[in-house]
């Protein structure tokens, strides 16, 4: 004997389950299959028995088992499948067979056992027997619905099929199932509607759900499309075969209890736009298959106890776009099935503990979407164990408190894009507990940092282009360590340079000018080691804060860092004006040595003032420009706006394609078609001016080289090879410091602007604190070096007197 029950039975089949057996009966038996149980939801659940004959296998027989009152079948030899399908709601018991295997005896004759008439009624096909009170109780119980034949006419209270005298109790009428030979009991069920309103089979749209999984392949819900408010006795006169009840934009406010009662096989209510303002517990008592539950846009402001009552199958609840902004510990008590709650849109500011600790076996998906949440509390999750997706978009979270996510080893996608002007508060270990989490959506791209690198970071929108996950400004430790060599270097060296120049003064117009040029030099210097000791102080002084507390951006907004980057334009511009100034008199005066246009005392004091305005100028302009465009001018963590960024451009949002095809749920992020040259104050100065000075003191130090070569050949004396050397070195160190300074950020400059070479953060670091202040950090010891050994041979000959000339003292 073989034994078949349904999944699960006796302690009642699981949801959405889809079983099939098979059974073969050996040729000379047959197979006597004793019914113990047969107990499914009619329309819902599927119980099909299919039998092949051995001897013609096209010519089987389907049984469709529905009824209670089936006793047995006997089956010839061939095989028998037997397929259930059943939805996710348990209702009855299910089934339990025994199959029992016997020989065939006396030819062919099939029914060897006697059937108890007294008890059982044998179907006409002989294959099926049924209880002996289904026969004639206006039931249809066997296959051939022989069982209601010959019962006499059909009392006025009952229904008649068409072309027969079979009487079919009003009850089985439009219940999706159909009982009559021609399948007319199931025809113009849309007469059963309340008056106004509109009803009947309509195909399957993206937003209404769910289908008829175990149903044929060409089921239709029955819709009841609303025309006025809906009253409580309209269950009694409403189809009950009705799947769907569409109420939106019908006007409701409130609702009483047992509103619905009178409509088991609703699957789904769509009550949006109703003007709702309070839900009674109670009032959803009677849909005992309800999957889908849409009570968006309306003016719901608290969830007490129980309100969801009675909806122990609900899937699927939709409270976005109300005024909710508290609910009760218990308020989604009853939703033992629950997969999704949406509540977005809502002005929630915080959830209570333990809140959603009723719906924690079964929700997977929580959506807080655009409420004013500024925090989450470490309990409010708790006892949520199959949760997937979370999600707090555009919420004004700062802080999410420590063991908020242990537990939650199931969650894939969280996201927790905030609003807040204010950043994230992190630390380590944040995201403890997400054992399985394999998506982040954030805004905040530091918290991308906190990540093992398997799970994907989505930013969503623009990220900094100079963002690093660096836990300070200046996290390279060689940085840290040059910025205070080159920085104390350059202020000690210029203020040696400064002291020098003023204690030692010149008795000719020629020294008198030059020492002023190399003063201005190194008081523009002296700047650029203020701005690399502050630099360096403030790196120490914020710490790891600028990480952790996210204070990249008061930062770069602080008044210090503006007073640094007003520094740096400064001692930059000022020293490329005066180096070109120095450049410009020395080619005068080797190249045109009897010319009368060179520079006095008076004139280079106003060059040197000019030069003063100008720089200070462009400094303040820079910080003007940062006030009133930040994005386009906004300073780097090193407050310095080099011609290394891009601005992104042509910004649109886009569907986020992950969330689309794995939860059918629209995000969308921010994201750019292209970049744009910015900062371009910064191209001007970098780009523009520098470069200019560049190439004009490059050029005019190569026809002073010239000029003397030939001037010693037209006197006739060859200067030895060492002086020649020492001349040429001296002039590399004069071109060679500058080109070493300015050319690398200028033809960097260049390649982004113009092919878009992407710069790191971390050499747009290295090239502000190592390159950008090199001279201001070499100058004042190579100037120092030249002008003590042009000293020492002031009493040579003629020749290298000219040849001291060049240096730029």
């Amino acid at each position: 004997m073989t034994t078949i029950v349904s999944p699960g039975f006796p302690d009642h089949y699981p949801s959405l389950t889809h079983k099939e057996w098979t059974v073969d009966i050996p040729q000379f038996y047959k197979v006597h299959i004793v019914v113990n149980v047969l107990s499914v939801e009619r329309v819902w659940d599927t119980l099909t028995l299919k039998h092949s004959p051995l001897a013609l296998p096209h010519d089987g027989i389907e049984f469709l088992l529905v009824s209670a009152n089936v006793t047995s079948l006997i089956l010839p030899s061939g095989s028998v499948v037997i397929e259930f399908c059943s939805d996710d709601r348990v209702e009855d018991d299910g089934f339990a067979f025994d199959f029992r295997l016997m020989p065939i005896r006396d030819g062919n004759n099939m029914s060897c056992e006697k059937i108890a008439e007294d008890t059982e009624f044998a179907c006409s096909s002989g294959m099926q027997f049924v209880d002996i009170i289904a026969r004639c109780d206006w039931k249809v119980d066997c296959h051939d619905v022989s069982d209601e034949v010959g019962c006499g006419s059909c009392p006025s209270n009952v229904y008649q099929c068409k072309g027969s005298n079979i009487c079919l109790l009003m009850e089985f009428l439009c219940d999706g199932w159909s009982d009559c030979p021609l399948g007319e009991d199931e025809q113009n069920c849309s007469l059963q509607c309340p008056t106004g309103y509109t009803c009947g089979h309509l195909p399957y749209n993206i937003k209404y759900e769910p289908r008829h999984d175990c149903g044929p392949s060409d089921w239709l819900p029955f819709w009841v499309n609303a025309s006025s408010a809906w009253r409580t006795d309209y269950g009694n006169i409403t189809a009950k075969l009705a799947t769907i009840l569409n109420l939106r934009e019908i006007y409701h406010k409130t609702l009483e209890v047992g509103t619905f009662v009178g409509l088991p096989n609703l699957s789904l209510l769509d009550m949006s736009h109703c003007g709702l303002t309070h839900l009674t517990p109670g009032v959803f008592d009677g849909l005992v298959r309800l999957k889908k539950l849409i009570l968006a846009h309306n003016k719901i402001t608290f969830l007490e106890a129980w309100t969801f009552k009675g909806l122990s199958y609900l899937n699927y609840l939709y409270l976005e776009l109300n005024a909710i902004h508290e609910f009760s510990e218990d308020g989604f008590k009853g939703l033992a099935r629950i997969r999704s709650i949406d509540l977005e849109n809502n002005t929630i500011t915080h959830v209570r503990a333990g809140a959603f600790k009723d719906v924690g076996q079964t929700l997977e998906r929580f959506l807080l979407h655009g409420n004013l949440m500024t925090s989450v509390n470490a309990s409010m999750f708790t006892g949520l164990r199959n949760l997937q997706r979370i999600n707090f978009n555009n919420n004004h979270l700062r802080y999410i408190e420590p063991g908020a996510f242990h537990n939650l080893s199931t969650v894939t996608d969280l996201v927790i894009s905030s609003l807040s002007s204010e950043p994230y508060l992190l630390y380590p270990g944040i995201f403890d507990g997400l054992d399985s989490l394999t998506a982040l959506y954030v805004y905040d791209q530091r918290l991308c940092c906190l990540l093992p690198t398997s799970v994907v970071c989505v930013v969503q929108k623009p990220a900094h282009p100079l963002f690093t996950c660096r836990r300070t400004f200046l996290q390279n430790t060689a940085i840290k360590v040059f910025i205070w060599i080159l920085g104390l270097s350059a202020l000690f060296g210029n203020i040696f340079v400064i002291t020098m120049r003023i204690r030692s003064r010149s008795v000719t117009t020629v020294g008198k000018i030059q020492s002023m040029f190399i003063t201005n030099l190194a008081v523009s210097d002296f700047f650029m080691g203020i701005y690399m000791v502050l630099i360096a102080v403030m790196d120490i002084y914020i710490g790891e804060s600028y990480f952790w507390e996210g204070r990249a951006d008061e930062w770069r907004t602080s008044v210090t860092c503006q007073i640094a980057g007003f520094l740096s334009v400064l001692s930059s511009e000022a020293s490329v004006f005066l180096l070109t100034l120095i450049t410009a008199d020395r080619f005068i005066s080797i190249v045109f040595p009897f010319s009368h246009h060179r520079l006095s005392t008076t004139s280079a004091r106003v060059a040197l003032i000019v030069i003063w305005i100008v720089a200070i100028s462009l400094s303040l302009i820079g910080v003007l420009l940062n006030n009133v465009i930040p994005e386009a001018y906004g300073l780097s963590d090193v407050c310095v706006g080099l011609p290394f960024i891009r601005k992104s451009t042509d910004i649109s949002t886009v569907i986020d394609q992950r969330s689309s095809a794995q939860y059918n749920t629209v995000i969308y992020n921010i994201a750019s078609g292209s970049t744009v040259s910015t900062w371009q104050f910064s191209i001007f100065l970098f780009l523009g001016v520098n470069l200019l000075s560049f190439i004009t003191i490059l050029f005019s130090y190569i026809i002073i080289f010239i000029k003397i070569r030939l001037d010693q050949a037209e006197v006739g004396r060859r200067a030895e090879a060492s002086n020649e050397i020492k001349m040429a070195f001296k002039m590399f160190l004069i071109v060679g410091t500058d080109f070493c300074c300015w050319m690398p950020i200028i033809i960097l400059g260049i390649l982004v602007q113009t092919v878009g070479v992407d710069v790191t953060p971390d050499i747009y670091a290295w090239l502000v604190v190592f390159v950008l202040p090199i001279n201001s950090s070499l100058n004042p010891y190579l100037y120092t070096i030249i002008h003590m050994s042009s000293k020492r041979s002031a009493n040579e000959k003629s020749k290298q007197t000219v040849i001291s000339m060049v240096t730029r003292d």
